[in-house]
């Protein structure tokens, strides 16, 4: 029982970090182009957001802005892969630490 709860608590923490991943993550803008479409998350971008209104030097490393502020949205395709990749590997460490054990 032991196993079931801290395996649950994995998959809580590794899906909390995720959906912080965002505001940890940067974007790399070479034109004004990358500016309208600024993607941030990890491992997969799954929150882009229009970051035109400001005026950088090229090329600039953006993080994630205020969403009052610059036009944000969500891609549910690649949040869902996001979270896909990272629960399946972590049920695949779980399940191949628990064979090392037996």
């Amino acid at each position: 029982m032991i196993k079931r709860k801290f395996l649950v608590l994995l998959f809580l923490i590794a899906n909390f970090l995720v959906l912080l991943s965002p505001f940890f993550s940067k974007s790399s803008v070479s034109n004004y182009d990358d500016l309208k479409n600024a993607a941030f998350g990890f491992p997969y971008p799954f929150v882009n957001q229009d970051l035109s209104s400001y005026d950088p030097p090229f090329p600039y490393v953006m993080s994630i802005s205020s969403p009052w502020e610059n036009p944000t949205s969500i891609n549910p395709l690649s949040l869902i892969a996001t979270l896909l990749v990272i629960n399946v590997s972590i049920y695949f460490m779980y399940y191949m630490f628990s064979l090392l054990r037996k």
